[in-house]
């Protein structure tokens, strides 16, 4: 079966503009389990409760914190999540080139393929001009608004 792209954008390096494909370089294959009544086998709920009295916290209640120092949190809402989300773009925008091999795999959290998405001759071209540089093409790019940083090329 012939992979599918999960993304379509341009890949921008100054007035360059080359439409291109994402593809998922791996494939998810965890297991994902629930957690069973052994009496019943009925699905069990957790909930979330304080940490000194064991009380049950309604989900209304909740809030999210970043703790500063031992004990010290900065209490973060939506708002304040939302005010730091990029702007959506199809946009992938290569910054900046590097010798190849200088970004490791393993810094990568999900690796991912870029191909061309028509303009083949034009995408070629920039991949063999960069292998014959020894050089790799840094790039920003926002995908279902998460800010990434990868190496599309």
């Amino acid at each position: 079966m012939a992979a599918r792209s999960m993304w379509n954008g341009t890949l921008r390096m100054g007035r360059i503009a080359l439409p291109v494909k994402l593809l998922a370089a791996i494939e998810d294959r965890a297991v994902r389990f629930h957690l069973l009544h052994a009496k019943d086998g009925q699905r069990v709920s957790q909930h979330l409760v304080t940490a000194d009295d064991g009380k049950d916290v309604p989900q209304g209640e909740i809030r999210k914190g970043y703790e500063v120092e031992a004990g010290v949190f900065v209490v973060i809402d939506d708002r304040d999540l939302a005010a730091l989300e990029p702007p959506p773009s199809r946009d992938i925008e290569i910054t900046r080139f590097v010798p190849a091999g200088w970004k490791r795999f393993a810094w990568y959290e999900r690796p991912y393929y870029l191909a061309p998405d028509g303009g083949a001759g034009e995408y070629f071209a920039l991949a063999e001009a960069l292998a014959a540089s020894g050089r790799e093409g840094i790039a920003r790019w926002t995908m279902r608004n998460c800010s990434k940083r990868s190496s599309p090329t």
